[in-house]
C-alpha cells in the first residue's frame, strides 16, 4: 500500500484479514511528530508499517492512494513486472502522465476508477480498471474479495464512468471460502 489514508486503511485492512501480506508507506511515516501514530495504525489493521523502499521492494502489486509527492519518489523505486494500481481521483490527462512515468520504470500501470458516491468505502465497491494489464488483474484482485472488471488496455477511465451497481452482465464475484492461512496471489 502507498498511502494509508481513508482508502488505503481500508483496503490494507482487509487484505490483510483475508490473509495477504501487506506492506503500507505512508507519508506521515516520514515525519517525526507522525511517525508513532501512523505506525501504530497500521500495525493495529494488520498490516506492516515499511519505509518505502522496503513497502515496494518486491511487490508485486502497488497499491497506490497517496499523493503527488510520494507517487513521484515511488515511481522512481517501481521495477520490472511490479503493477501499479492508481485508485488516486486524478483527471485522465494525469493518469496518463502517471502511466508514461510507471512504465519508464519497467512496471505496468492500471487505472482504477470507482464511483464518487462511495461514501460507504469497502474492498467490493464496483471499480472499472484499465491499463494493459487489467484484463490479467481484474480476476486475481475478485478472488481478493474486490468487485473489479477490466474494461480498457488504456489508463485514463474517469471516475463517472463507474455507477454504484456494475451492469447485470457483470455481477460481484462470489466469495468463496478460504482455508485460515490462505495467501491472496496475484499474477
Amino acid at each position: 500500500m502507498l498511502g494509508f489514508g481513508a482508502t488505503g486503511s481500508v483496503l490494507g485492512t482487509a487484505l490483510a484479514a483475508r490473509g495477504c501480506a501487506v506492506r503500507a508507506h505512508d507519508a506521515q511515516l516520514d515525519l517525526p511528530a507522525t511517525h508513532a501514530s501512523m505506525q501504530q495504525r497500521i500495525e493495529q489493521a494488520g498490516v506492516h508499517p515499511a519505509a518505502l523502499a522496503d513497502a515496494l521492494r518486491g511487490a508485486k502489486l502497488v497499491i497506490c492512494t497517496a499523493g503527488l509527492a510520494a507517487v513521484s519518489e515511488a515511481t522512481r523505486l517501481l521495477g520490472q513486472g511490479q503493477i501499479f494500481l492508481d485508485l488516486r481521483d486524478l483527471p485522465p490527462a494525469a493518469k496518463l502522465a502517471q502511466a508514461d512515468a510507471v512504465t519508464a520504470r519497467g512496471a505496468d500501470y492500471v487505472d482504477a476508477a470507482w464511483p464518487s458516491s462511495a461514501a460507504n468505502l469497502h474492498l467490493a465497491m464496483p471499480m472499472h480498471l484499465g491499463g494493459v494489464r487489467a484484463a490479467e488483474l481484474a480476476p486475481a484482485l475478485n478472488a481478493l474479495g474486490f468487485h473489479t472488471r477490466a474494461v480498457s488496455d488504456s489508463p485514463g477511465i474517469p471516475r463517472a464512468s463507474v455507477s454504484g451497481e456494475m451492469d447485470p452482465g457483470h455481477p460481484p464475484p462470489a466469495e468463496a471460502p478460504r482455508p485460515p492461512h490462505h495467501r491472496g496471489e496475484l499474477p
